[in-house]
């Protein structure tokens, strides 16, 4: 790592670096997980208008 040559200040940024890089690796994480939830809950949802469409339709042609 080229930052450890720049003496304290340096290693003190890198230090500061790996946190944010740990911080945003998490909000990553959270964000795919988030997604992941999304995902499921449209599929849900579209299932669900899918099932009321195909009653909605039975029951105005009877």
């Amino acid at each position: 790592m080229q930052t450890l040559l720049l003496g304290y200040s340096g290693k003190k940024q890198a230090i500061i670096d790996e946190k944010q890089a740990d911080k945003v690796q998490e909000l990553e994480k959270e964000l795919a997980r988030t997604r992941g939830k999304l995902g499921y809950q449209v599929k849900i949802n579209n299932q669900m208008r899918g099932e009321l469409d195909g009653r909605s339709i039975a029951g105005s042609t009877s």
